[in-house]
């Protein structure tokens, strides 16, 4: 699973489609001209602490502002409309379309009764969203051995992992935007069993994640890699993937002695 950050998602909204997203939903034209034309001629002022600016900012052609602005109350439902045009078009944008008919890897979590299965490539919270891909390889240990499943599972894990988080990076780059690789990292979920009972290990540290961006093509960046038992700050809350919660009883201990 790797977790990223969409570069300003919000001042990054393309005015045209999403009012055409509107449309297709069905927003009256009324509505739906009313909202672009305070887009276009709202004039914007800069609060301090210092007093507000007398000096204004506006759309203009030569300088055009895009989205709703960071603060908006409309921003996470049109960043939503956004999201679901990378899924479904933007991507052709940006790819080779022989790429296209290949079906991006996904993980599928099953009920134990296995009457409920769900296939997804991840969620998203606006611009904080995590992609999952699940090994294309047995880790079934009566086919395969505890060494090999660490090593070869994971490694194809990853592989898969590679290839979606491309996909989503090329998504983004091609309307615009980009992912901040200063604030992604990913894990690697692994399983040893003992008496039946399923513990989390870390895989073995030569498997790396490595991602184009932007325009460069030639320089992959790589990606860092965490363990699944650190813990992160995620929207305002500090969770670990293995689920342990000592990391946010740090913080919030740590808070309430300032208080």
């Amino acid at each position: 699973m790797i977790e990223n950050d969409a570069v300003g998602c919000y001042d990054r909204l393309m005015n045209p489609h999403v009012l055409l997203a509107m449309r297709c939903l069905g927003v009256p034209d009324s509505l739906a001209c009313s909202i672009a034309l305070t887009w276009s001629h709202t004039s914007h002022f800069i609060k301090t602490q210092f007093g507000v600016s007398t000096v204004t900012y506006c759309n203009t052609p030569q300088t055009p502002l895009f989205g709703p602005g960071q603060g908006s109350t409309m921003g996470p439902t049109l960043w939503k409309l956004t999201f679901v045009f990378l899924e479904d078009s933007a991507i052709e944008a940006g790819i080779d379309l022989s790429e296209l008919e290949e079906p991006l890897p996904q993980l599928t979590l099953t009920s134990v009764d296995e009457e409920i299965q769900l296939d997804s490539s991840g969620e998203a919270f606006v611009d904080d969203s995590n992609l999952a891909s699940p090994s294309s390889l047995s880790s079934n240990p009566l086919e395969v051995s505890a060494v090999d499943q660490r090593m070869h599972t994971a490694s194809s894990a990853v592989e898969n992992l590679q290839v979606l988080a491309q996909r989503w990076e090329r998504a983004l780059f091609s309307t615009g935007g980009a992912i901040n690789f200063s604030k992604s990292f990913w894990f690697v979920f692994h399983w040893n069993w003992k008496g039946g009972i399923p513990y989390l290990v870390n895989p073995l540290q030569s498997v790396q994640l490595r991602l184009t961006e932007g325009n460069d093509l030639n320089r992959p960046v790589n990606v860092p890699q965490k363990s699944v038992h650190d813990t992160y700050r995620t929207l305002g809350v500090h969770i670990s993937p293995s689920g342990d919660n000592g990391g946010s009883y740090k913080v919030l201990l740590a808070k309430a002695q300032d208080y």
